[in-house]
């Protein structure tokens, strides 16, 4: 009895040794598009030298493609142009330099959407993350309806800019219009999309109350490129934040 048992467990285990085994091969061109990836709002080390991290929260990143090269930028941060590298199912984003650096590190679960760590390397020191981050690829449609109800505000702004006629205040870090050549260079307005609301990002130690629904982010495509755009109108009309990336 137990020999016909041993052997009925052996037999069980060759079979389950003998399923394939599931990967995803991602060709880095499948990349190209608008991501919703999660990172920490902020990150501290004390005098200790122990990390603390803030709550993970969706940003919004655009993927490009230049020959064989991938960049990334995620709004609101980095907000600066990242580099990825994907090798099979492994897909890894850092922006920086050898110095210091910050980075997402994932694993393809399919080719839209990824789980993995981010953290920061500096001077060779590697400190991440343990909370788990998800990154995936939203599929957007333009639509007539405009949920978040400033894309006519942002369309405006952004021609104003072309013109150089833009009249932006108070003055805020919050505020940033994006530099004119750069919006010349990409033409005409053809979609502005919305994607969702982000919170106002601010200090761990902030006393200032949380406001999760302050900027409205979009999709703004134009004729020879796109550029992530959020913005945030007071009750009062005043326009205080925009920026783009």
């Amino acid at each position: 009895m137990r020999r016909a048992l041993a052997l009925t467990m052996i037999c069980f285990a060759g079979r389950a040794m003998a399923q394939p085994v599931e990967t995803v091969t991602v060709n880095g061109s499948a990349l190209v598009g608008i991501w919703k990836v999660d990172f920490p709002t902020s990150g501290q080390i004390d005098y200790w030298g122990r990390t603390r991290w803030g709550e993970l929260q969706g940003n919004f990143c655009r993927i490009e493609q230049a020959g064989s090269i991938l960049s990334v930028r995620c709004f609101p941060t980095p907000g600066r142009d990242g580099t990825i590298s994907v090798e099979g199912n492994h897909v890894h984003m850092a922006w920086g330099s050898m110095m210091a650096r910050i980075y997402m590190d994932g694993v393809m679960s399919s080719a839209g959407a990824f789980d993995g760590h981010n953290g920061i390397k500096i001077s060779g020191i590697t400190i991440e993350n343990p909370k788990l981050s998800h990154g995936e690829k939203l599929i957007l449609s333009p639509s007539d309806t405009d949920a978040g109800g400033q894309a006519a505000l942002l369309t405006r702004l952004l021609n104003q800019t072309v013109d150089g006629a833009v009249a932006i205040g108070p003055k805020s870090s919050f505020v940033q219009p994006p530099d004119p050549a750069d919006l010349r260079a990409m033409g005409r307005i053809e979609t502005v999309i919305y994607l969702g609301a982000l919170p106002k990002p601010l200090p761990p130690n902030s006393k200032e109350p949380p406001q999760p629904a302050f900027y409205r982010a979009y999709d703004v495509e134009f004729t020879a490129g796109h550029r992530l755009c959020g913005l945030h109108q007071r009750d009062d009309g005043v326009l205080d934040a925009f920026r783009c990336v």
